[in-house]
């Protein structure tokens, strides 16, 4: 295993290779052009990564001629700390150089010699820079700047040095100017300045020791800088001086000790420095100064004291400092000025006193500085100014007393300061302007800010020079109108933070050269006219009013400047359209704003600051023709949304950069009409129309719909960053939605409308490309799935809910179905199709429910899902086919399980596979399938995301690590499974026997449960298996019985209905039954009056049940469903052919009828024909629970269908049809049909002529008379064939399709029969017509013998192409063409025409 700190030193080393290779690529380039040779100055800058003799000779060799280089700057990478050396003669192809700086390269020692090859130096400058490497310090030798005679000035600053050789600066005879700043250095004595030697140093005339460690001066370590001009020793931590430390130092001129620890100075500390100008000593710890201590400085000229504790000053300190014209005493301790502190300064021109306790000041104290122009006594605590305090002071042009206690002013108090400019009075107690004021006649600036003025009613009007006048922050009520009547020459007025509640309209007028005007922090509340006459106005500021009504034509046309933030404005009015083309910035925040127009945003506007405002609403091109515009403010508003027109910019030039906007801090709402909105943090760059969004990050939005880590909804409150909203997630809710190319939106059951279910919210995109369902269970769980979930939905979320089990095909038609959260919704069962459709579903969610197996087929259809969820359930069985599908499946969860056994092998034709899951399930401990699935995982060890979680159970409950039992199988290949067994009591059983009890109690109450609801036992389970328990009644009705003892029948039930109730027959019930979707649960049903019409029935008047529609029907058909409605009882039923018809047919064994109820039946005994006949049916109530199943079961199996009729068609010698024949070439049809429906065996039987129940087979010709058309059900059959209307003995040549069988069918009105998917029609006559055809026929004397039979032959077409065109005539009074016809291929020598005779 690697050791982790050389990893971490690795790493390290890796990231800064990575950095240094996205650094500046080395290169040596001049600075000027070297190609002219009379230029004497060239300049060559070299960009190195370090200062390696290798890689400067690389980058050496790239510059033509570089001996020419007069100035050379080497710079290397501030990133990569590798070491630099300067070795010996590295410089030496650059011997003209008189310029050499070295930056940022890591030198640890200048070599001796490296320089040696420079003789014409003058100005060298190493900064390495190293205190960014602590563990390097620059080291020097007494040989390291040797040969260097015309050197002139030294930088070896920021190199951490801490000691330099002795005599190491002696050997530059010219160097004048030393820098050794920013070092490490403690003790001067060690740098070679004390010298005796006095060639040592000569020229050297500055010298830098700053920002160093230096704490003490002794005494003569400067001796030797007999020249030296300025010493800077500033921030050194400087602790004591030595009494002749500055000793030899003659020609010093400046000195800087300021921001050191010096608390005292040595009396004869300055007494070699005759010749000092500039002495700073601020920011020390000093606290006196002992007599004497400047004694000798004639020639000093600034002083600087301040910051330190001076206290009381002897009166001689500053005596005979007679050229100082500086003097700083501020940020001291000074509590008086006594008369003769400053009797010898009489060149004293600037005197700060600021910012001391200085409660008094002696008269005439300031008397011998009639020099004086700037005194500063502000931050003190002076109460009252007198007449002679400011005494002698005839040239002082500015007076700072402001910040003090005082609350009187004498009116002389400025007699002698009549030359006063600038006066600062702020921040004392005065109550009103003071008259000694009054008489400055020349004063520029005045400041009373921060008193306690009240008025200000007509101010001098000597005071035609004022330019800025400052009157804020007072207790000011009253402005008089002619207040600033004498004030022409103004320029700045600031009246903020007063009591002002009005101000009358022309106040300012008498200032016309007002340019700034601030009336901010008052309690104005209107502003109309008060500007008019302010032409010249720039700046204006009225924030923090009460302002309630606004208009830009309250400004003049100047202004640039407009601050009116904190009022109570609702609108930025424009009423008259006013365009103020000067008007630049305009600060409106902290109103009550609510809307922004164009014409509320000047177009010359630069920057718009509206921010803290109740903006909910910007108008389209707002921003459009503001062509100046470089920032707008609108955070902290009420924006929920925004249409990207209302940002929308003229174009933006190439050459400017495009203008910001802030939007933070409003209620966004992040639906599909904001996703454009992140798009602005880098806005498009070919149309430079939108502005650029700075804020982004601070930007957070409520989301229409998001799932949280956890899969759950988001809470309504929960706020997102914006830059973390994906695009997909920018979505809007909708009830209901119409596509554009969708028409029937006004019509029920339209496929193209979207409808969101009841209890479920729903989203989509802009696009519509994402459309969500969330039917989760936050308002309730549902116990069934939602009807009416759109087709095109994209994602819908089911979690949290009760639904129990999925039945097939619940999904069905979502084919657009990406993602399907069905997680903690109980589901117990998963049928085989129950995902069928779902084509493009990526992500199946089942996690959290009551799963216990997996077939094999559930996830068939699903060949695009990449994750399944099915962690948390309680499958204890998984097929291995179960994945097999799941070609594209990458991440799969079957963790928190009860899984024993799973062959992970198969998961092998998954081959995207990433991510599994198996952990904490009681994984078998049997040896052979423990070495199975850890070799499997060891070949995968990338898949599984929880090894540690992985156990297998014990005999004892007892769940192990694989690793643990690993030695046990080892140890012991042939174990199986290691169980342990210790003594049993009878204690240990008695959770067994508990468990037994109950069992065999739930199964006493099941089985009862299964007695009492014993029917509704058996129609659930016909409905879902198929399966018929039969009972009594089933028995007696037949449908037990088995096909091959049973009588066939034409029809499987004849439904007897009032002609009022068609519409629901044919529409509801005959279209259920008939049309079934499940294979082999179709119907044949006879409808009354579809295939009986009513004319029928009373055709002739004959009430002859063989004739008798009803007859007929209960004949052919299998069982009788009456359709019980008051309509059917008091029409139908009244009709004594009906009455009789159903009496008779429950004589007939097993012949209960099955009663539909569309109306609440009271057996009343009112009708007893009625309730016996009732009573002794099976009842179903229309609309009640298991209707369908119901009625299913009542009904016997249906019958195959085998044979269809084609057409019927109608001649003068009778009808004819056609039939497919399978059999001969004579075949009708080229189409793959069944065989025809073989012939009933009792049809096929020789009956008797006067058999009045068989007459109903026989068919006659009723051309002519009005006879009721019937339908007959099976036809009869003749030993002998039948020709052209005549039996023929020999009538080999002649058979029917049905192989010499004479098949005969009665004409009725287009009968609709269901083969299949398609519908066939068929035509028969009345057997009334039969005897008629007989009576008149002599052919035909023969039929009273056997009944009649007529054959399907007739002559071929090719033969009788006349007969063609007649067989097209379709006999029929009011035909009822079907509704969908099957596409036949017609060939006049495959049809063989068969007709009635």
């Amino acid at each position: 295993m690697s050791n982790p700190k050389v990893s971490s030193i690795m790493a390290v080393v890796l990231v800064t290779v990575a950095l240094v290779n996205c650094s500046s690529v080395p290169s040596c380039q001049w600075q000027q052009p070297a190609a002219d040779e009379s230029n004497d100055e060239s300049s060559l800058r070299c960009q190195l990564r370090t200062l390696q003799p290798a890689e400067w000779e690389s980058q050496l060799a790239r510059v033509s001629h570089p001996e020419r280089a007069t100035s050379l700057r080497i710079e290397c990478s501030d990133v990569l700390f590798f070491e630099s050396a300067l070795e010996r003669d590295i410089l030496k192809r650059l011997p003209r150089l008189r310029q050499l700086s070295v930056s940022s390269c890591k030198v640890r020692a200048i070599q001796p010699g490296s320089l040696a090859s420079l003789p014409e130096l003058k100005r060298l400058s190493i900064r390495t820079h190293n205190t960014d490497w602590p563990a390097m310090a620059l080291t020097l030798t007494d040989q390291s700047l040797a040969g260097m005679r015309e050197l002139r000035y030294l930088d070896l600053s920021d190199n951490s040095l801490i000691s330099t050789p002795d005599g190491l600066f002696c050997s530059l005879a010219s160097l004048s100017g030393l820098n050794l700043s920013s070092n490490r250095l403690h003790d001067v004595a060690s740098l070679g300045f004390n010298s005796a030697d006095e060639e040592c140093l000569q020229e050297l005339t500055e010298l830098d020791l700053s920002w160093n460690g230096i704490a003490e001066l002794h005494p003569l370590s400067l001796r030797a800088l007999r020249k030296l001009h300025s010493l800077s020793m500033q921030h050194n931590g400087l602790t004591h001086l030595a009494d002749q430390s500055l000793a030899g130092l003659e020609s010093l001129r400046m000195l800087n000790l300021s921001s050191n620890e010096l608390s005292v100075l040595p009396p004869d500390l300055f007494r070699d420095c005759h010749d000092l100008r500039e002495l700073d000593l601020h920011q020390n710890s000093l606290s006196v100064l002992p007599l004497g201590s400047f004694a000798g400085l004639s020639q000093l000229q600034v002083l600087d004291l301040s910051r330190n504790s001076l206290g009381p000053i002897h009166r001689d300190t500053f005596a005979g400092l007679l050229r100082l014209v500086v003097l700083n005493l501020g940020h001291n301790a000074l509590t008086r000025i006594d008369s003769t502190m400053f009797r010898d300064l009489a060149s004293l021109q600037v005197l700060r006193l600021d910012s001391n306790l200085i409660e008094s000041v002696d008269a005439d104290a300031f008397l011998p500085l009639f020099n004086l122009h700037t005194l500063d006594l502000s931050n003190n605590r002076i109460s009252i100014i007198s007449d002679r305090l400011l005494g002698g002071l005839f040239v002082l042009s500015s007076l700072s007393v402001g910040s003090n206690r005082i609350h009187s002013i004498s009116e002389n108090a400025f007699r002698n300061c009549s030359g006063l400019r600038d006066l600062d009075l702020s921040g004392n107690s005065l109550q009103s302007i003071p008259e000694a004021v009054g008489q400055l006649s020349l004063l520029k600036s005045l400041d009373l800010s921060s008193n306690r003025i009240t008025r200000a009613v007509n101010l001098s009007s000597t005071w035609q020079q004022l330019y800025s006048l400052n009157l804020a922050d007072n207790h000011i009520r009253t402005v008089s109108k002619e207040a600033f009547a004498g004030l022409g020459n103004l320029v700045a007025l600031n009246l903020a933070g007063n009591q002002l509640e009005q101000l009358e309209a022309g106040t300012f007028d008498r200032t016309s050269g007002l340019q700034v005007l601030r009336l901010d922090g008052n309690s104005l509340t209107d502003v109309n006219g008060l500007f008019a006459g302010l032409h010249n106005l720039r700046w204006l500021n009225v924030s923090a009013n009460r302002i309630q009504l606004f208009d830009y034509s309250f400004l003049p046309a100047n202004v640039e400047w407009l601050d009116i933030h904190q009022n109570a404005l609702a609108e930025l009015g424009n009423y008259f359209q006013i365009q103020l083309a000067n008007l630049q910035a305009i600060d409106a925040s902290f109103n009550q704003l609510t809307d922004l127009t164009s014409d509320s945003v000047p177009d010359s506007v630069v920057q718009l600051f509206v921010n803290d405002n109740k903006i909910s609403s910007i108008a389209a091109n707002t921003f459009l023709k503001k062509a100046n515009l470089s920032r707008v403010d609108l955070n902290s508003n009420k924006l929920q949304t925004l249409d990207p027109a209302a940002l929308w910019l003229s174009p933006v030039p190439a050459d400017r950069d495009l203008p910001e906007i802030s939007l933070g801090d409003n209620p966004w709402e992040c639906d599909c009409g904001l996703e454009w909105l992140p798009l602005l943090v880098q806005p498009s760059s070919a149309s430079r129309q939108q502005p650029r969004l700075v804020d982004a990050a601070d930007i957070t939005c409520r989301l229409s719909f998001r799932r949280d880590s956890r899969n759950e909804t988001a809470g309504e409150s929960s706020l997102v960053p914006l830059v973390d909203v994906r695009p997909e997630e920018f979505l809007c809710s909708y009830q209901t939605h119409c596509f554009a190319l969708c028409h029937c939106c006004d019509f029920d059951a339209c496929d193209c409308e979207m409808t969101c279910p009841s209890g479920c919210n729903c989203y989509h995109d802009p696009t519509w490309s994402s459309n969500i369902v969330d039917c989760s269970a936050s308002a309730g769980p549902l116990n069934d799935l939602p009807e009416g979930i759109p087709m095109d939905a994209t994602q819908l979320y089911l979690d949290g809910n009760n639904l129990t089990e999925l039945s097939s095909h619940a999904f069905i038609g979502r084919k657009n179905l990406r993602t399907l959260y069905l997680n903690g919704s109980r589901i117990q069962t998963l049928r085989n199709r129950t995902f069928h459709g779902l084509g493009a579903l990526q992500v199946l969610q089942l996690a959290d429910n009551e799963l216990e197996e997996i077939r094999g087929s559930e996830f068939e259809p699903l060949d695009h899902l990449r994750e399944l969820y099915l962690q948390n359930n309680k499958l204890r069985f998984i097929s291995d086919t179960a994945f097999v599908h799941l070609r594209s499946l990458q991440v799969l969860r079957l963790d928190g399980n009860r899984l024993l056994t799973f062959p992970l092998w198969r998961l092998g034709v998954n081959p995207h596979l990433n991510q599994l899951s198996l952990g904490l399930n009681p994984w078998s401990c049997e040896c052979r399938f423990l070495a199975d699935f850890q070799q499997w995982l060891a070949a995968h060890p990338q898949q599984l995301v929880d090894p540690d979680s992985l156990h297998c159970l014990m005999g004892d409950q007892q769940l192990i690590g694989f690793d643990e039992f690993n030695r046990s199988c080892s140890a012991n290949p042939s174990i199986s499974v290691v169980t342990r067994f210790s003594g049993a009591s009878v204690m240990d059983y008695v959770p067994v026997m508990a468990a037994g009890i109950c069992l065999f109690l739930l199964g006493v109450v099941a089985v009862v449960l299964v007695l009492i609801y014993r029917q509704s036992v058996r129609i659930w389970i016909f409905s879902r298996y198929r399966i018929r328990l039969c009972d009594s009644k089933a028995e007696e009705l037949d449908a037990c019985v088995s096909s091959s003892g049973r009588k066939e029948s034409m029809f499987d039930a004849f439904v007897s209905y009032s002609l009022k109730d068609e519409q629901f027959v044919s529409q509801v019930l005959a279209a259920e039954l008939e049309h079934s979707a499940e294979a082999g649960s179709s119907f044949r049903l006879c409808l009354q009056h579809r295939d009986f019409p009513t004319h029928s029935a009373s055709g002739n008047g004959s009430n002859n049940s063989a004739g008798d529609p009803l007859a007929l029907g209960l004949a052919a058909s299998r069982r009788i469903v009456l359709v019980i409605s008051q309509s059917f009882i008091e029409s139908e039923w009244t009709r004594p052919e009906v009455r009789t018809a159903l009496t008779g047919f429950l004589r007939r064994p097993r012949a209960h009828l099955v009663a539909v109820l569309l109306t609440p039946w009271a057996d009343d005994q009112s009708d007893p024909e009625l309730s016996l006949l009732l009573r002794s049916s099976v009842l179903i109530r229309w609309g009640e629970r298991n209707f369908w199943p119901k009625i299913r079961y009542y009904l016997p199996d249906p019958t195959p269908r085998q044979h269809y009729i084609r057409n019927i068609h109608s001649s003068g010698n009778g009808l004819w049809y056609q039939t497919n024949s399978p059999a001969t070439t004579n075949t009708l049809l080229s189409s793959k049909r069944t065989l025809p429906h073989p012939l009933p065996m009792d049809a096929m039987m020789d009956k008797p002529a006067n058999n009045k129940s068989e007459l109903y087979w026989e068919v006659a010709n009723g051309h002519g008379q009005n006879v009721p058309r019937r339908y007959t059900s099976t036809p009869h059959t003749a030993a002998y064939a039948c020709r052209n209307g005549h039996h023929d003995p020999n009538g080999d040549e002649m058979s029917s399709v049905y192989s010499g069988q004479c098949y005969s069918r009665l004409e009725h009105s287009y009968m609709s029969i269901d083969h299949g998917h398609e519908h066939i029609y068929s035509s028969v006559q009345d057997p009334a017509e039969l005897h008629h055809h007989h009576q008149h026929h002599p052919h035909q004397q023969h039929a009273q013998q056997r009944p009649d039979c007529w054959s399907y032959q007739y002559p071929p077409l090719h033969q009788h192409p006349e007969a063609a065109q007649q067989h097209l005539v379709i006999h029929h009074g009011v035909p009822r063409p079907p509704s969908q016809q099957p596409d036949f291929h017609f060939s006049n020598h495959q049809q063989q025409p068969q007709r009635f005779v």
